[in-house]
């Protein structure tokens, strides 16, 4: 995993389980690199998104496929926070294959109250800490 300021580059490799008979990574594969890096974004900023007083879930997800990813490509993906308010937080993701783009996304991710199961507002201290990455 690299890093830069306010996004996080996580490695992956499209693995022989990833691929239909075509040797194309199927679509649900790569929504979970997309996963996989919007977990490394949060350890990196140190939310805790395990034992929190919060849950922060998934709320919307929107992606463009613009070219396959094949059977050992070593994809880059990219995921920065593009904006967050007491009751959304937006990131925005992208595939790579070298320069070549595989994939766009982005995300919307709502808090619940773990106890409750029902939309909360997000804690001033997670807003705080949001704010200071955008």
């Amino acid at each position: 995993m690299t890093e830069t300021k306010f996004q996080v580059e996580v490695p992956v490799r499209v693995e022989f389980e990833d691929v239909d008979v075509y040797r194309i990574a199927h679509h649900t594969k790569l929504i979970a690199y997309l996963e996989r890096a919007r977990v490394r974004f949060f350890q990196k900023y140190d939310f805790n998104i395990i034992e929190g007083k919060y849950s922060i879930v998934l709320h919307k997800l929107d992606v463009r496929f613009t070219n396959p990813a094949k059977f050992l490509d070593d994809l880059t993906v990219n995921v920065s926070l593009k904006s967050a308010n007491e009751s959304r937080i937006k990131l925005s993701y992208r595939i790579r294959r070298d320069k070549q783009l595989i994939a766009k996304a982005s995300s919307e991710l709502a808090c619940i109250d773990p106890a409750s199961q029902r939309i909360a507002l997000f804690p001033e201290s997670l807003l705080e800490r949001f704010r200071l990455i955008l």
